[in-house]
């Protein structure tokens, strides 16, 4: 690999990620071959599984990475010894992002939404209490004096969440844009809560033993490659009038990405301050879920070496 990244022979890097959604078309963008990644002799291949079965294929080397958010499984595979570390952010949800937690109208009684309502409710999350989304709902059920426990959060995927919304077998359903909008349009429920606090990411790029110790030229270049892409593609209203191009590539319904707000991707690359310690203090509001009694170090979770590569690469060009 030379200075600017560009791999002396060319390399595939296997990328996993739940669906093709608004989320990942950074990832996408890659597969289809972006020049920035083109250049540098890399060719990006994605395969489709959840996050929490990614895991443990990055620990052994059987798969790269993965495109999505840190879990439990991750924190306590980190702190058994495994080869896994965040390695760049994705995207922040825009301040006007209606991504978050939608509760049933009826069940509301014509009240505004508190989160005194949650006690004793049904609530659905993709990756149930185990992920990103419950750093806000802990900490807001915290503020309100509701324990966690007396809050059932119920694994499920967005389109069964969207379902059940409409069938009353859930209260409230943490559903992402575009899916918003349907069920705003349903009026079954409405927006009651931001999914996330402004400014930290919705997720991140992870990296398994092959990219950390095997063969990391190939994820600097692909860090880097992205880093260009974010910068080139990515900034400002990026989504406005390409709405066709995304829908096509993700094979999404255009008039869906019409009605999103458009995400932000911030540089340089860069992790908020205690963005480990976050995820750590959520989930030991839960007995159950990490295996271990003291904190990882953000150095355990974050290897910050292909953001340094590709921050520097930014900065000289």
């Amino acid at each position: 690999m030379d200075e600017e990244g560009v791999l002396t022979e060319p390399a595939t890097i296997t990328i996993a990620t739940a669906a093709p959604t608004a989320f990942t078309i950074p990832l996408y963008m890659a597969a289809a071959g972006y020049e920035s990644f083109e250049r540098r002799n890399l060719t990006v291949e994605i395969v489709n599984m959840p996050g929490v079965d990614s895991y443990p294929l990055m620990a052994t080397g059987q798969l790269d990475g993965n495109y999505s958010a840190p879990d439990v499984g991750m924190f306590n595979s980190i702190n058994s010894g495994s080869d896994l570390a965040v390695v760049a952010p994705t995207q922040i949800q825009a301040d006007d992002a209606v991504d978050g937690l939608y509760c049933r109208v009826d069940e509301m009684g014509g009240k505004d939404f508190s989160w005194e309502m949650l006690r004793g409710k049904k609530i659905g999350s993709s990756q149930a209490n185990r992920g990103v989304s419950m750093i806000q709902i802990a900490e807001n059920l915290k503020a309100a004096g509701v324990p966690v426990d007396e809050v059932e959060v119920v694994q499920m995927s967005t389109s069964d969440q969207v379902a059940a919304l409409e069938n009353g077998a859930l209260f409230c359903g943490l559903i992402q844009e575009p899916i918003t909008a349907v069920v705003e349009k349903a009026g079954h429920a409405t927006f009651s809560a931001r999914q996330m606090e402004p400014g930290f990411p919705n997720g991140s790029i992870a990296f398994g033993k092959s990219m950390l110790r095997d063969h990391p030229e190939v994820g600097f270049a692909f860090v880097a490659a992205l880093a260009e892409l974010y910068r080139d593609e990515l900034q400002g209203e990026w989504l406005r009038g390409k709405e066709a191009y995304f829908a096509e590539l993700l094979g999404q319904p255009q008039d869906a990405l019409e009605q999103m707000t458009t995400p932000t991707y911030t540089l340089p690359l860069a992790f908020p301050t205690g963005y480990a310690a976050t995820f750590d203090e959520t989930w030991r509001n839960w007995d159950d879920l990490l295996q271990y009694d003291t904190p990882l170090a953000e150095s355990d979770v974050i290897d910050d070496r292909f953001m340094t590569f590709a921050n520097d690469l930014l900065a000289r060009n």
